[in-house]
């Protein structure tokens, strides 16, 4: 079976962040080498790299067709979408300048930092039930 990952992953938002507490990673690590890192593994195992953008992916019976920025075309048995992932940002008064020093955007990630001490969660996954209401 033939692999292809297509995305613009110069521009991605993993890129620009800093990563760590992340599962064998040792140390602090810029998201750009992380990104690299996994650009490497999938060249590796044979897997083509497209650094484009897919515009449209229309079902053919059994298959799928990829339309790609670069007027691509791409004809697939199966396709797996991972789109990423943005934080949902409050808006509020010091909220960037605090990212990283107290604001922070992944529970589990982060939570030891703040072990016992008083915090806020904001938001939540929306696809949990409501709690029971007493």
């Amino acid at each position: 079976m033939k692999t292809i990952v297509i995305g613009k992953t110069k521009f991605s938002g993993l890129a620009r962040v800093h990563i760590e507490n992340y599962c064998c990673i040792d140390g602090t690590h810029q998201g750009s080498r992380f990104l690299e890192s996994g650009v490497e593994q999938a060249r590796k195992f044979r897997a083509e790299i497209l650094e484009q953008e897919i515009l449209k992916v229309d079902k053919l019976d059994d298959k799928f067709k990829v339309y790609t920025d670069v007027g691509g075309e791409i004809i697939a048995k199966a396709l797996i979408l991972a789109t990423g992932v943005k934080w949902n940002r409050l808006g509020v008064k010091g909220e960037s300048e605090f990212l990283g020093r107290g604001v922070s955007y992944c529970v589990d990630c982060d939570a030891n930092f703040f072990k016992e001490r008083k915090v806020a969660v904001v938001g939540g996954d929306q696809r949990l039930p409501a709690a029971p209401s007493s």
